[in-house]
């Protein structure tokens, strides 16, 4: 029995962050966002993408900043999610992990 919770409490996570976010190119979106926010001093961010293509950072006192998004990942308000699309969030997203890395050494 105990096993089995064991068991339960290792998986359930997993499929907690895939419910959260379901497809490759919205988890790389909210991800690429995130790491923008933090880089600039923020503990969060709105999830939607404005009509403009700009994120909004929150979390540092009452001064919502809004930024563009890089140029290809958005278009009227939405997140491009064909393979074109995908690929420059992956690039943009990679690019972000990088400079973390850098920061974190």
């Amino acid at each position: 029995m105990l096993l089995a919770l064991f068991t339960v409490m290792i998986i359930l996570p997993a499929f907690q962050v895939v419910g959260a976010f379901p497809d490759l190119c919205h988890r790389t979106y909210f991800g690429g966002v995130n790491l923008e926010c933090k880089f600039k001093g923020y503990t969060g961010f709105k999830p939607d993408p404005d009509p403009y293509c700009q994120y909004t950072c929150t979390g540092r006192g009452t001064d919502d900043e809004k930024y563009s998004l890089p140029e290809g990942i958005c278009k009227d308000g939405h997140v491009i999610c064909d393979a074109n699309g995908i690929l420059k969030l992956k690039k943009w997203k990679n690019g972000l992990d990088k400079r973390k890395n850098m920061i974190c050494e």
